[in-house]
């Protein structure tokens, strides 16, 4: 009898152990911003290594890379951050309209898949909301240049070609009226 209530006890005990947290399912997120007429894009990228890859856009074309190394807890509060809004569930885009906006794209590689949304940046919803979150705390990760580029899932952050002009197709103004 003594040791039927001892056993009792122990699995009574043992089975009131806190549950484990869940595993990461991000693997990789990859996170765009659009330049606008004035502003030039630029694109971070951040993985399960704790690798994290900034590029910067200058108006000059020219690309400038950087790396560095993100913390394990900044990488487990990420995760938690997109659990939260269930970044599975998120349409891929909204509608959007006019031109010189800033736009954002954010890749995330979870599982085996590939999630892709688009928004415009300064959108109140909740994806935007953890993508400015991820911004403003990658901010303050040190960064080293580096001399070679690095591949991002994203194109946003590239600027668009600057269209050539039809110089054939532009008549020239009329010397009497100046139209």
């Amino acid at each position: 009898m003594r040791y039927l209530l001892f056993l009792t006890t122990a699995i009574l005990l043992l089975s009131c152990k806190r549950p484990n947290p869940a595993a990461n399912t991000i693997s990789k997120i990859t996170l765009a911003r659009s330049g606008a007429w004035s502003f030039y894009g630029d694109a971070m990228c951040i993985d399960s290594t704790l690798a994290y890859h900034y590029l910067k856009n200058t108006g000059s074309r020219k690309q400038l890379y950087y790396q560095g190394k993100i913390s394990q807890a900044f990488w487990d509060s990420l995760n938690r951050h997109f659990d939260a809004i269930k970044y599975q569930t998120i349409p891929d885009s909204t509608s959007m309209g006019g031109q010189d906006m800033i736009f954002m794209e954010l890749v995330i590689r979870y599982n085996g898949r590939k999630k892709r949304i688009i928004r415009i940046y300064h959108d109140t919803s909740a994806v935007v909301k953890v993508s400015k979150w991820i911004k403003e705390n990658a901010d303050t990760i040190r960064l080293v240049p580096l001399n070679k580029p690095v591949f991002f899932e994203t194109t946003y952050q590239n600027p668009p070609p600057i269209p050539p002009l039809p110089l054939n197709r532009i008549r020239p103004p009329h010397a009497k009226t100046g139209y």
